[in-house]
């Protein structure tokens, strides 16, 4: 059984107001099959973390990877 693998990755600027996060997804063979990143404005690093990997799992279910 081969596996996919990604990477979720948020952050956060207290100083600025800004945070962001982002996730990749690849195939078992290295090709990119999806990626995506939101910016949510106010936001802890924590809450950006946790939104990352959310969307993270979101996104693979919606590409149909189980």
């Amino acid at each position: 059984m081969m596996a996919y693998h990604g990477f979720a990755d948020g952050a956060s600027r207290h100083t600025q107001n800004l945070a962001s996060l982002a996730w990749v997804i690849y195939s078992p063979f290295d090709e990119l099959i999806t990626s995506g990143g939101i910016c949510l404005g106010l936001a802890t690093n924590n809450v950006t973390e946790y939104q990352a990997a959310i969307g993270f799992m979101i996104e693979a279910l919606s590409s149909g990877i189980y």
